[in-house]
């Protein structure tokens, strides 16, 4: 059922995604089977996440780290905290997010999985900097990674100037 879930999820059809998993996490539970629980847990931290409940992701993805290593599940668990420190980045906590993103680069680098790329390169650039530009004569808030408002690198905009975001 968790497969049935994540695909949903996937799919962008949270209310379906979060009853199948649920489903999942009751049968897990009836049958007593931990095995499968932290890919559950795992579903259940992206869907929250994709919906915006950041706090339930984070004690999702932290539940589902619990069984991973329980399990002594290394090749899973470094995948799981890149999840939680993408979690912790969405909820303003970015401490917390290059805590768990280093714990993650660790694994991935001892077990050389090849995801520890994707990992390294969040660590090196952890925050989008917030800027504002002028467009035809309306204020909006963009978002460029890298780019500190006002730098030469933000370069010309053509239809407005650009300036920082208090």
């Amino acid at each position: 059922m968790n497969i049935i879930g994540y695909s949903h999820a996937l799919l962008g059809n949270y209310p379906e995604a979060l009853t199948y998993c649920q489903q999942a996490l009751a049968a897990c539970h009836d049958m007593e089977e931990d095995s499968w629980e932290e890919a559950v847990w795992d579903s259940l931290g992206y869907i929250h996440h994709k919906l915006g409940h950041y706090q339930q992701a984070i004690t999702c993805y932290q539940r589902s780290i619990g069984h991973l290593r329980g399990l002594a599940d290394r090749y899973n668990e470094p995948s799981t905290l890149a999840h939680l420190g993408d979690a912790h980045h969405s909820a303003g906590n970015t401490a917390a997010a290059h805590q768990a993103w280093a714990q993650a680069l660790r694994i991935f680098d001892q077990i050389d999985h090849p995801d520890g790329d994707h990992v390294r390169a969040k660590l090196r650039f952890p925050a989008t900097r917030r800027i504002t530009v002028l467009l035809t004569n309306r204020w909006i808030t963009a978002q460029r990674p890298g780019v500190r408002a006002g730098s030469r690198r933000a370069g010309d905009c053509r239809a407005g100037v650009i300036r920082p975001v208090s």
